[in-house]
C-alpha cells in the first residue's frame, strides 16, 4: 500500500487519460493504462487501479432525448396536458381539449425544458 500512496498522482493522471479515451477506444485505453501502471509500480498493487478503472467504466444514465412515439395523458390542465410514456413525461400544448387516459401519438421535435435552480425560485 505504500507504493499506492506514493503513486496516487500517477494513478489520477492515467485514470484521467482512461476517462478521456474510453469513449473512442475502451479496451485499448484500459490495456495501455494498466500497462503503464505495471511498468511504474509492479505487479503487487495491480488490483486497486483495475478496480478504479472498472468503477469509472460503469455506464451512466443517458441524457439523450426520448425516442418514443406514443404516450398516455395522465394530467389535464387548461392550456396543456402531461403525458407519460414509461419513465418519461411530456408536456403537450394543444388547442384542442385532451381527455384523461387517452393514448396520443407524439410527432414533432423534442425540446428539453431547463430551469434555473436558485434559492429564490
Amino acid at each position: 500500500m505504500k507504493k499506492l500512496k506514493e503513486n496516487s498522482l500517477f494513478l489520477a493522471v492515467i485514470l484521467f487519460l482512461y476517462v478521456v479515451f474510453r469513449e473512442k477506444i475502451p479496451l485499448v485505453s484500459f490495456i495501455v493504462c494498466i500497462f503503464l501502471w505495471y511498468r511504474k509500480t509492479g505487479i503487487r498493487i495491480l488490483l486497486p487501479p483495475m478496480l478504479c478503472f472498472l468503477i469509472v467504466s460503469i455506464p451512466r444514465a443517458s441524457s439523450a432525448l426520448p425516442e418514443c412515439t406514443t404516450a398516455v395523458i395522465r394530467e389535464v390542465h387548461e392550456n396543456y396536458s402531461v403525458a407519460h410514456s414509461g419513465r418519461y413525461r411530456f408536456v403537450i400544448y394543444c388547442d384542442e381539449t385532451a381527455y384523461f387516459d387517452t393514448v396520443v401519438e407524439i410527432s414533432g421535435t423534442f425540446q428539453e425544458i431547463t430551469g434555473h435552480v436558485s434559492f429564490y425560485g
